[in-house]
């Protein structure tokens, strides 16, 4: 079963994003990397821990970039800026706050590619000990995506459970 909740709930009530990980059940469809190298608004997903790493090679053999964050888990929103800022190689002057995240995102310009899929590892104890970072991250994926949309540049967020 697809994960059971709306991104509009996400973003329409904050106190959702606490509840996200007893609702969120990893996909048990077949997930290929095919589906991730196409832009749509369905761009954040939930996968098993276990189908992360050949999925990750799958899309870099695309020519996709594909990077991986989460090992050690991500314990906040610090921790997750500078994981993201090594995983798509931002310059120095890309500064460590949400707004200069998201920015940053719908750059990209250093990092050319005909697609960009983050993968979080480890993301169930991101959603259980920091559900704030783990939900505006969402948040500000969504809206890199919706720009990257326009271009028809696939931008995908996975979060392994």
């Amino acid at each position: 079963m697809p994960f059971p909740i709306s991104l509009c709930t996400l973003r329409s009530q904050p106190n959702a994003r606490a509840s996200i990980l007893a609702a969120a059940t990893p996909n048990k469809e077949v997930m290929i990397a095919a589906d991730l190298g196409t832009a749509s608004w369905a761009c954040i997903h939930f996968l098993e821990e276990s189908k992360l790493g050949p999925l990750t090679q799958q899309l870099q053999s695309m020519d996709l970039k594909a990077e991986e964050i989460g090992i050690p888990p991500i314990s906040s929103a610090e921790d997750l800026f500078r994981q993201i800022a090594r995983a798509f190689e931002f310059p120095a002057y890309v500064g460590d706050n949400w707004d200069a995240l998201e920015e940053a995102l719908r750059d990209l310009e250093w990092l050319p590619a005909t697609g960009y899929t983050l993968v979080v590892r480890q993301a169930r104890h991101t959603w259980a000990d920091c559900p704030e970072v783990a939900g505006l991250l969402a948040e500000v994926w969504l809206t890199a995506a919706e720009w990257w949309a326009g271009s028809g540049t696939p931008f995908h967020l996975i979060f392994g459970l």
